[in-house]
């Protein structure tokens, strides 16, 4: 206790309550001695811990009287007494004289609550009791407050948007100023670009920049691909609220169209008539059979099918037939119909096929062909080929004169007047038999004899047999009743 009044001699003491102005003569006659320090400066720990067991003294003190107290006696409510512990610096200014008034500075104040018998009321302290009060009034009104909004948000009294909207209430209570306030605002977003993204990495952008309100829709585009974001309703770095709807349009390519049919056309007329249909034309080539050399073989898609418009069409252009090299084989030394078989096997062709004679060559076999064996050539090229008639032959024409006579002897047959007709033949040694002459004439008495004479061509060889044959006009062969008398002359041709 003693080390305590020292250090209450120390410093200034303030006692709160009806005992404010009334303190010990102790205390009162340390004050002038306080003064003629400089400065003091008391140990802030030392004294705390003094005072809490100034204090815990003072309560079981306390405890004791209250039990030792006559039942009968009345308890009255204690006395609250604050006890602040003030830490003085007198700052000791050369201009100043040494009586200068202390600074005082007031620190976090320690509570003391002392029973006292004597007292029927309790003290308490006008500035606590005030800022106690007031705090109270404040808290019931921001309760009331906030009750009331949300009342009046169930009910529908007030339009705060969807539950994701960014809303912010702050109340704050200033411990000086005793004052509420409470703001409300709507938190603003700034639009993010996702032109040009795919559908799933947009949604992902707008769901990382806080956005909640999105729908996608589906347009034809002939330039963003499918799947991928054409346009967006909300401009690039505007900023609205996170709840406000933005639409998203997503491609689904190029509209499709009809493609026409170019078949009939040339290369040229083709590409105009794609190209106008909004048709990208690009070409392709290839060998055709069918198709003459730079006509319209097909388009890629088909005609008649539909292909999104600006895309590219292929047009197959024809290069004609396909050149494919051959072989041509040996076809001299075999039969006509052998050589023909051997062309067409491998693709070529029979041409022209002209026959000669040939002392070397036997008749009916290849003498010679177009294109030598073994030569490459085009498929689909024409032969030409000779086939030998055998060694060549001359003809002969032979003359026949004379007279042919009856030797019958028969006068009735003679005197009967007979018409006969007689004809004169050749015959070559291959057995060829050529007419020479065909002479008709009467038989009489007087004339038994006919002269004949003629000329045939066509022999094959330099002799030949001269024969003859008479019918009359009967019709009967009668030859074995003439005789002839014939020279023969044969003459090569």
């Amino acid at each position: 206790d003693q080390d305590l009044k020292k250090i209450k001699n120390g410093s200034s003491v303030k006692v709160t309550g009806d005992n404010a102005e009334s303190g010990t003569a102790e205390e009162k006659k340390a004050e002038p001695a306080a003064k003629k320090s400089s400065k003091v400066t008391p140990n802030r720990t030392k004294i705390d811990e003094m005072i809490q067991d100034a204090e815990k003294d003072d309560y079981e003190d306390d405890d004791e009287e209250a039990l030792d107290a006559s039942p009968a006696k009345k308890q009255t409510a204690p006395t609250r007494k604050i006890v602040r512990v003030i830490e003085e610096e007198i700052d000791d200014d050369e201009d100043d004289e040494d009586d200068e008034e202390y600074e005082k500075k007031v620190y976090t104040p320690r509570r003391k609550v002392v029973q006292d018998e004597d007292d029927d009321a309790e003290d308490v302290n006008p500035s606590l009791e005030k800022a106690v009060m007031i705090g109270g009034i404040v808290a019931a009104v921001v309760l009331a407050l906030v009750i009331f909004l949300i009342i009046g948000n169930i009910m529908g009294w007030f339009k705060f948007g969807s539950a994701q909207n960014a809303t912010t209430v702050d109340t704050s209570v200033s411990s000086e100023e005793n004052t509420e306030e409470t703001t409300e605002e709507v938190k603003k977003i700034k639009m993010v670009d996702v032109t040009g993204l795919s559908k799933e990495a947009a949604e992902n952008q707008l769901k990382k920049a806080g956005f909640t309100n999105y729908i996608f829709e589906e347009a034809n585009d002939d330039k963003v691909k499918t799947g991928y974001v054409i346009s967006q309703s909300v401009d690039k770095g505007e900023e609205i609220a996170a709840d406000e709807l933005i639409t998203i349009m997503i491609s689904v390519g190029a509209e499709d169209i009809e493609v026409p049919d170019v078949t009939k056309y040339t290369d040229d007329q083709a590409t105009t008539i794609l190209e106008e249909a909004g048709f990208k034309v690009s070409h392709s080539y290839e060998y055709s059979d069918e198709v003459e050399k730079d006509g319209v073989v097909r388009t890629e898609p088909e005609a008649g099918t539909k292909a999104a418009s600006g895309s590219k069409v292929v047009l197959v252009i024809s290069n004609g037939s396909e050149v494919v090299k051959v072989t041509v084989p040996k076809i001299t030394g075999i039969s006509e119909s052998a050589a023909r078989s051997s062309l067409e096997a491998v693709g070529l062709n029979v041409g022209n096929v002209s026959y000669e004679y040939s002392s070397d060559i036997e008749e009916g076999l290849v003498m010679n062909q177009s294109i030598a064996k073994d030569t490459e050539t085009e498929k689909g090229t024409t032969v030409d080929f000779t086939v030998s008639k055998g060694p060549e032959q001359n003809t002969y024409s032979g003359s026949v004169s004379g007279s042919i006579s009856y030797i019958g002897g028969d006068a009735d047959y003679l005197g009967a007047g007979h018409i006969v007709t007689i004809t004169v033949y050749l015959t070559d040694n291959a057995g060829n038999q050529k007419e020479v002459t065909s002479t008709s004439a009467t038989l009489t008495a007087g004339s038994t004899s006919v002269n004949v004479s003629g000329s045939c061509s066509g022999l094959t060889s330099s002799s030949a047999n001269t024969s003859f044959t008479v019918y009359d006009d009967l019709g009967t062969d009668v030859t074995g009743s003439f005789s002839s008398s014939l020279s023969t002359s044969i003459v090569i041709e």
